[in-house]
């Protein structure tokens, strides 16, 4: 039984909306499917799919006229299936003429396009075509405050949401709206931040038109109060469209970094997140955005790193309002405010869930040291070159008139709770043009499906001199996620996996070509840890739900991320 909440907005109005529990316990039990999540839920197709569709907001962005930030990504598109396939990447700006790359995907294969290279404008989206299924796509980022990675997204939505922004003096937060399709979209945004109660609106944020297949940047601090928590709801009149989120620190408050995540179009009463950890040097916290009209009563736990006979902590989130819990490693005195307590120094798990069926947005942020470490002048500030250049065929397209391509059905979100029936849009290609013959691998004999090579255990101590990371966690739990590794040998990667049910899951990690490189067992409310080398993607399966994820750190560097595991 709860004994007590502490009431929203208990000091002062800069204090937290938030809650501490003196005696509590969560119901971890896995809950039925949320279908509204669900049907917003990032996903690879299965490999008899006639065609597979993502939709990339930012794979370009150079800072002009005080806007934006500057990045650039490497765009890495993976054939997970035995069937060579080829891939159309095109680049779409709002200032030049869209660009075709046409991409050849052997077996089992990750085939890279530097997008900046290829079009150098101010801003650049990407949607990325493919004749079959079983094909993902991600991104890694790299920028002058650091590096980050980024799943594109196979849904675009009417609603959108980013629990977790910073608008302070040493912070640029940039959100990227995408409309992929032939139509105009109208967007309409607010915000809600730590020190007030309720949302409020920007006139020049109400009623932006965004372009049939075109992308807008909107730099909130130009539009936004100073604060260190922004949470920002988009709700498209009409249209569908994609949303990508950008931060960037630029040292001078005490923290640097950039972060790249893909906006959550699913509020649910459940979130999980598998990538926790704090010590002297790692901070974390929990960003909770209640865009409703209802108070939203939200309990944390955080498996794995929480004691065993430790509290959960709850909080009261007031309707159109964000509270923030700070992570930390075990206090002797209880903290002033709500604060969620684990050991330092391992792996943890992070569960929201809503008591009162109210659903919410959840994100997690990170800060890996204080700037003025000596291996910051190592730091990476340009777009690393890979180990597999791609293969791929530049064609520029100078018919903006597009042609319609094969009908994608995209899930919509509409209202808090429910998503609305799937609604079929059509994105749409340049007019044909003649490309250069690509010659596709044949297809290898069948690989071995047995040879366990454990991956190796945890080593904290390869991670990144400093770097930020913000990321939402997962509405959805899964039974099979997929991971793309980074590319580069400079980069640690681990994946952590977070059994958050009450019975034990067997879990086995195997490449793309089904060969089995780790196998263990996870017990409930518990959280496993492995290294992962660079340059691959893995396939992680359980006999139970599972939440997955992985962190990747520029190794004594600039540059910290929470890469992204896609339901598989």
């Amino acid at each position: 039984m709860r004994a007590w909440r502490w009431p929203a907005r208990l000091f002062v109005p800069a204090a937290l909306v938030a809650g501490l529990v003196v005696d509590a316990s969560i119901d971890r039990t896995v809950e039925a499917v949320d279908t509204a999540a669900v049907a917003t839920e990032v996903a690879v197709s299965s490999a008899d799919s006639l065609t597979s569709t993502w939709m990339c907001p930012t794979v370009t962005m150079r800072r002009a006229g005080g806007a934006g930030i500057d990045v650039a990504s490497l765009i890495n598109v993976t054939n997970t299936t035995s069937t060579p396939t080829r891939a159309s990447v095109q680049l779409i700006s709002p200032t030049d003429a869209p660009l075709t790359i046409e991409v050849s995907l052997p077996p089992w294969s990750t085939r890279t396009v530097d997008a900046h290279a290829s079009m150098p404008s101010e801003l650049v989206a990407a949607l990325v075509e493919a004749p079959t299924g079983g094909i993902s796509v991600t991104r890694t980022f790299e920028g002058e405050h650091g590096s980050d990675v980024a799943k594109c997204s196979t849904v675009a939505a009417a609603q959108w949401f980013i629990p977790a922004g910073d608008t302070s003096r040493d912070a640029v937060e940039a959100i990227v709206l995408f409309n992929p399709f032939s139509s105009v979209a109208i967007v309409d945004m607010s915000f809600a931040t730590e020190a007030e109660s309720g949302a409020f609106n920007v006139v020049a944020l109400e009623g932006v038109v965004i372009g049939a297949k075109s992308v807008h940047l909107v730099d909130l601090g130009a539009h936004v109060r100073v604060r260190e928590s922004v949470a920002t709801a988009i709700d498209v009149r009409a249209g569908r469209i994609v949303v990508d989120h950008l931060q960037s620190f630029d040292g001078t408050a005490g923290r640097q970094g950039l972060s790249a995540s893909l906006a959550t179009a699913a509020l649910s009463t459940r979130w999980v997140s598998a990538a926790g950890y704090v010590d002297a040097d790692v901070e974390m916290s929990v960003h909770v955005f209640n865009p409703g009209d209802e108070v939203a009563e939200v309990d944390l736990v955080a498996p794995n790193g929480i004691a065993s006979s430790g509290d959960p902590v709850a909080i009261s989130i007031g309707p159109r309002d964000v509270a923030v819990v700070p992570i930390s490693q075990f206090l002797d005195d209880r903290p002033l405010v709500p604060t969620l307590e684990v050991v330092g120094g391992i792996e943890f798990g992070i569960i929201v869930e809503s008591a009162n069926g109210v659903p919410v947005a959840v994100a997690t942020e990170m800060h890996v040291r204080p700037v003025g470490s000596a291996a910051l002048a190592t730091a990476t500030t340009s777009v690393p070159t890979t180990t597999a250049p791609p293969t791929t065929v530049p064609v520029t397209t100078t018919a903006p008139p597009p042609t319609a391509a094969p009908a994608t059905t995209v899930a919509a979100t509409e209202g808090d709770a429910a998503a609305a029936p799937s609604t079929t849009l059509a994105p749409t290609t340049p007019a044909p043009t003649t490309l250069a013959p690509t010659t596709l691998a044949p297809a290898p004999a069948a690989p071995p499906t047995t040879t366990s090579v454990p991956l190796p255990e945890s080593i904290r101590g390869e991670r990144a001199a400093s770097g930020a990371a913000m990321r939402p966690a997962d509405p959805t739990s899964a039974n099979r996620w997929f991971l793309v590794s980074t590319t580069t040998a400079d980069r640690f990667q681990q994946i952590t996996v977070l059994n958050h049910g009450l019975e034990l899951v067997n879990v086995v990690i195997t490449d793309t070509q089904g060969v089995v490189v780790d196998e263990f067992t996870v017990e409930s409310n518990r959280l496993v840890a492995r290294a992962m080398p660079s340059g691959s993607a893995w396939f992680v399966s359980g006999d139970g739900p599972l939440a997955v994820s992985a962190d990747v750190h520029v190794v004594g560097a600039l540059g910290v991320g929470l890469a992204p595991a896609i339901i598989g």
